[in-house]
């Protein structure tokens, strides 16, 4: 009787607690390992103009072009790039990264969509990339 109460508590115990033991042990790999999940295939281009200021510094041009065709994430201002009539720039989230690029003369912005993929917005969701 005491084997079988034993037995019973050690396996339901052990299957309650698997899933826990198996994200521990992915999680441990992830922020061990520099492991790259980022998928960077442009899968959608589109075009289309807006109203902005194009004489505005860089960081507010870029906001406002994102907020204006209603991206969400965030600037990078590290990847600014302006010539006399053009503006690079990159918006990026936890499940797709988009270039864009924005030509001050017609004010036409033309926009590149890379989702990231399931395991990259996992892996950005629950913090497992160490920055």
């Amino acid at each position: 009787m005491k084997t079988s109460l034993l037995i019973k508590l050690h396996l339901y115990t052990g299957l309650f607690i698997a899933f826990y033991v198996l994200a521990f042990g992915f999680s441990s790999i992830v922020m061990n390992h520099k492991l790259e999940f980022d998928n960077t295939e442009v899968t959608k281009i589109w075009e289309t103009k807006v109203s902005v200021e194009p004489q505005v510094p860089d960081l507010e041009l870029a906001e406002s072009i994102k907020d204006e065709l209603d991206i969400m994430g965030w600037v990078l201002p590290w990847e600014f790039k302006r010539d006399s009539m053009i503006f690079h720039f990159s918006v990026v989230h936890p499940g797709r990264k988009y270039h864009l690029t924005f030509e001050s003369s017609n004010r036409l912005v033309k926009v590149e969509e890379m989702p990231k993929g399931f395991l990259a917005v996992f892996h950005g969701l629950h913090f497992l990339n160490g920055n």
